[in-house]
């Protein structure tokens, strides 16, 4: 039998796992990444191919994971999924930015994703 604190627990991990997702997914698709772990070498591409496939991988299995907890046909599961989503999405969306802002060795405001 599910009590209502371990309701509002349960609510509460998916909107945090919700979150790590989608910052994870935006994570991964940034082109900016290529740039900072690029390496020449053959085994640095290795390493790097391997990282983000690991990554591709954990976000992959976690959008699964939401999908069969929003499958359980809970009105407040559904919404916590779709709330951290939206709110991953920001977060990431501002991480991205973030890294625009700055260049090189300065600072530009004309450079801000928006």
């Amino acid at each position: 039998m599910q009590t209502k604190e371990s309701y509002i627990y349960t609510l509460v991990l998916l909107f945090l796992f919700a979150i790590v997702v989608e910052v994870a997914r935006l994570f991964l698709s940034n082109p900016s990444l290529n740039k900072r772990f690029g390496s020449s070498s053959l085994c640095g591409n290795i390493v790097k191919s391997l990282a983000k496939s690991l990554v591709f991988f954990l976000v992959i299995s976690g959008c699964y994971l939401l999908m069969l907890a929003v499958m359980t046909y809970s009105t407040g599961v559904f919404i916590v999924v779709c709330a951290g989503s939206a709110i991953g999405y920001m977060i990431g969306k501002a991480l991205e930015g973030r890294e625009a802002v700055v260049q090189d060795n300065g600072y530009s405001l004309h450079s801000i994703k928006g």
